[in-house]
């Protein structure tokens, strides 16, 4: 018997995978944050920024999923930039309470 093994992003994908395939092809503010995990007030911000198109029928906004999603995937996977470009040197003098000249 041979016993398979998952990294984290092997888990990852898997799952994203099947909560694709369990999401409907529409969100609205009604149901974004049992969908999608999105504050209703923060989708109907986005949609009247035009981050994602949109369709209004009557008060309902309706987006598709996918699009919503690959906006906010977008900005959770971005990398913030170093707060500062010190090297191992520095982080050596810093602890001992030292500093290059």
């Amino acid at each position: 018997m041979k016993l398979d093994v998952h990294t984290d992003d092997d888990v990852r994908r898997l799952a994203r995978e099947v909560l694709a395939e369990a999401r409907p092809a529409f969100v609205s503010q009604r149901t974004v944050m049992a969908v999608v995990g999105v504050p209703p007030r923060d989708y109907m911000r986005l949609a009247r920024e035009g981050a994602f198109p949109v369709v209004k029928e009557k008060r309902i906004v309706l987006a598709k999923t996918a699009d919503v999603v690959a906006l906010f995937e977008g900005r959770l996977t971005k990398k913030a930039a170093p707060a500062n470009d010190a090297d191992e040197l520095d982080a050596a003098l810093a602890r001992v309470g030292g500093r290059r000249a």
